[in-house]
């Protein structure tokens, strides 16, 4: 133990924190049956201040994210369909909190992604049938949109047709939902499980890249500048195996790559594995596309596939369960 801070907190209190990297602080929101506690605690975890303010309503069921301007922590309550907003205002200066409600009309829409980036509140948008991307901006408890058109991009499908984007968001797989975005933290790495989702959004600076891995044979990405809403995009070809050879699928709807590929965007570097029976093969790729180093693994045994499974907590039939959910990543 190295520090113990008694809050009087209900054990049956939800939390949610905002982390400052840039102020070594942490703000923990407690939102209790009654009450919403927020305190925030130096990089020493002493406690530096904190204010209560009655939690609201029921029409607001979650904290979806927040955003920060200098000493005023703004939370974001959701109702369950997403379209109504609630902006709660801790302003640590002033010492008092205000609320401020929001509407959203999402009129033909799909919610793909609530996210904060330098502490401004993100909550991304398509449009039924179309590639036309909306971006809810909250910043300073404003509230605008913005939007962004994909519609001249191409983007290509499982078979090799193509598609539009809104097709390809609302795929799913058996433990992907459609129009669902995996966040992938540069701050910590994710487990395998996070990392083995086909469509991936990645924070750095001020953009957001999205990856598609629906296509067996490439990784289709597009970046937001979230400076001006400009959008760039690129396609980085997965690696091949001696034998590329493709199948015809039962149904006779066509044929596709017997392989199995995902990718994972590193340190300015693209990682991609694609794998089947027999093969792996592992690509990482500058920017530009350019290969840097690849690895070939045939198939063979492996010797400790049948070792001791060493366990703690959860139960094997809840291990099992994880491990069919497994993907390319965990292969």
């Amino acid at each position: 133990m190295v520090k113990s801070v008694n809050l009087g907190i209900s054990k049956n209190a939800e939390v949610f924190q905002v982390v400052e990297e840039s102020k070594k602080q942490v703000a923990l929101f407690f939102s209790a049956k009654m009450n919403v506690l927020s305190v925030r605690f130096d990089e020493n975890f002493n406690v530096i201040d904190s204010l209560k303010s009655e939690k609201p309503s029921k029409d607001y069921d979650d904290i979806v994210g927040y955003s920060v301007s200098g000493n005023k922590y703004y939370t974001y309550w959701s109702s369950p369909n997403g379209k109504e907003l609630l902006s709660q205002c801790f302003d640590f200066d002033a010492k008092n909190v205000t609320s401020k409600p929001f509407s959203i009309a999402l009129k033909n829409e799909k919610i793909i992604k609530k996210i904060t980036v330098n502490n401004v509140f993100y909550i991304v948008t398509i449009l039924k049938s179309t590639g036309l991307l909306s971006f809810y901006v909250i910043k300073d408890g404003v509230f605008e949109k913005k939007t962004v058109n994909l519609t001249s991009k191409r983007f290509l499908d499982r078979n090799d047709e193509v598609t539009t984007l809104w097709d390809i968001f609302s795929s799913s797989t058996y433990y992907e939902a459609p129009y669902s975005f995996q966040t992938i933290s540069t701050e910590t790495p994710p487990s395998l499980a996070l990392s083995a989702n086909k469509h991936k959004i990645y924070a750095f600076g001020n953009k957001l890249m999205f990856t598609l891995d629906d296509n067996r044979r490439f990784t289709q990405t597009f970046t937001i500048d979230l400076n001006d809403f400009s959008v760039t995009s690129k396609i980085f070809v997965q690696p091949s195996f001696p034998e590329d050879v493709k199948i015809t699928e039962d149904n006779g709807q066509g044929s596709s790559y017997s392989y199995d590929s995902n990718s994972f965007f590193l340190n300015d570097k693209m990682v991609q594995l694609k794998t089947n029976a027999d093969f792996m093969k592992l690509s990482i790729k500058d920017l530009e596309g350019k290969e840097m180093k690849g690895l070939l693994i045939n198939h063979q045994e492996i010797s400790f596939k049948n070792s001791d499974i060493m366990q703690e907590n959860g139960s094997v039939k809840a291990l099992v369960s994880w491990i069919n959910q497994a993907s390319c990543f965990e292969k």
